[in-house]
């Protein structure tokens, strides 16, 4: 344990300014669930049901994103869509952080 210890005082502090909790503050309820984590390791790996992704596997022919009309890969559907970038305008730690791939 005193390794254990020592590795966590080893980190830096948040560049939110925000003071520690058992929350994790970017879900509403606070709270992290297995379902939050499956969806964000599928964002990370690319293993999410976007065109691009349906068309590989013949499920699509048209892979077009449905809100602007550009092609539907995960990178457009999270960063580059004039919508995900609204969403992303909407957080508060915008300022600091800026959610390119």
């Amino acid at each position: 344990m005193p390794e254990l210890a020592s590795r966590i005082l080893t980190l830096r502090p948040s560049l939110l300014d925000t003071p520690d909790s058992f929350m994790w503050h970017l879900q509403k309820s606070g709270s992290y669930s297995a379902k939050s984590g499956f969806f964000m390791w599928n964002v990370l790996h690319n293993s999410i049901s976007t065109g691009e992704n349906l068309q590989k596997r013949g499920m699509l022919t048209n892979t077009l994103c449905l809100r602007c009309g550009a092609p539907e890969t995960h990178e457009h559907m999270f960063f580059h869509c004039s919508f995900a970038q609204e969403v992303w305008s909407l957080r508060p730690w915008t300022s600091i952080f800026t959610p390119t791939p």
